[in-house]
């Protein structure tokens, strides 16, 4: 795509001011010029600063309402694909002072996106497999809570991986209502369900991802009450962990029915690597599907020591 030259932008927003006859506000030039005001943001520093350039008077406003403000900040965080900053606002002509009618930006940035953040939580959540089944006023639950919580943390941590910090938010959440979630499948059901490209996690962002989610997963918990403790109903990782392999429905319950067998006899071992002997068992009894320990071990992340050592723990006590 060629990009647009100053001359160009400045015949339109010359030409809009003459449509107007006024100084256009960078609101009207989203919502009926040829041009984004992000565009001019981006090549004249600011929008009073593309006014000065074709000879209009800067906008000087001495009152601003909270619904302009708030407009300002969904039309500029349309535009990042991220909640804006101070800062990017004050660009877009929207002046620090007037936040004041505000108690933080957090209150600000919530009553623009909070609604939003509800439902991008809720389609992610739906296309996890531990949610499979899970009551939709549940599910409903923990997406506010991710909004709610997300607000809090992103004037908080300041990071350009907001997108990141929202899957960790999700992680957090996730786990501890008692839902486990394997972070490659949460990136991938973001990037599934992006509304737009400025929602998916970029590639350069998604090598780092998976860590980026543990690191501010655990800064979330250090402040947070809730002291964080992995979800110890080794039953439900089978749904998250036999998605990746794409196992056969018929065999989800015969796993579950396996290990609360033995759940009370593998206290303090890992749920992974339980579920993941109990996936090479059944393969070793069915005839439609084999997967060997390595297969197992890559994927998980384990060793196939550990899934040999799993697999004879829980062979021997299943004779008992």
């Amino acid at each position: 795509m060629n990009q647009i030259s100053k001359e160009e932008l400045s015949n339109e927003l010359v030409r809009l001011a003459n449509e107007l006859g006024k100084t256009p506000s960078s609101e009207e030039m989203n919502e009926i010029g040829n041009y984004s005001s992000t565009t001019y943001v981006n090549t004249f520093g600011n929008w009073n600063n593309s006014l000065v350039e074709v000879g209009l008077n800067p906008l000087k406003r001495n009152f601003i309402t909270e619904e302009e403000v708030l407009e300002s900040a969904y039309q500029v965080g349309e535009e990042f694909g991220y909640p804006p900053t101070i800062t990017e606002l004050d660009k877009y002509g929207v002046i620090s002072s007037h936040m004041k009618r505000y108690d933080s930006f957090s209150e600000l940035i919530g009553d623009a996106f909070y609604d939003d953040y509800v439902g991008r939580a809720y389609e992610i959540l739906r296309e996890l497999p531990s949610f499979n089944g899970v009551d939709d006023n549940e599910v409903m639950e923990i997406a506010e809570s991710v909004a709610g919580d997300y607000i809090e943390y992103v004037t908080e941590f300041r990071t350009k991986y907001r997108k990141v910090l929202f899957l960790s938010v999700i992680s957090y959440n996730s786990h501890k209502e008692g839902y486990p979630v394997i972070h490659d499948y949460l990136i991938n059901a973001a990037n599934e369900t992006a509304p737009s490209k400025y929602d998916t996690i970029r590639p350069e962002e998604f090598d780092g991802g998976v860590q980026e989610i543990l690191k501010y997963r655990k800064e979330i918990t250090s402040m947070d009450d809730y002291s964080f403790l992995p979800v110890t109903d080794t039953a439900k990782y089978v749904e998250p962990i036999f998605y990746q392999f794409d196992i056969p429905n018929r065999m989800t319950e015969e796993a579950k029915e396996i290990i609360e067998k033995v759940q009370s006899k593998t206290i303090g071992q890992s749920p992974v690597s339980i579920v993941g002997a109990v996936l090479y068992i059944l393969g070793q009894r069915d005839d439609d599907f084999t997967i060997n320990q390595s297969e197992i071990a890559d994927e998980l992340d384990v060793s196939t020591v550990t899934i040999r050592n799993r697999y004879k723990d829980i062979e021997s006590k299943l004779s008992e």
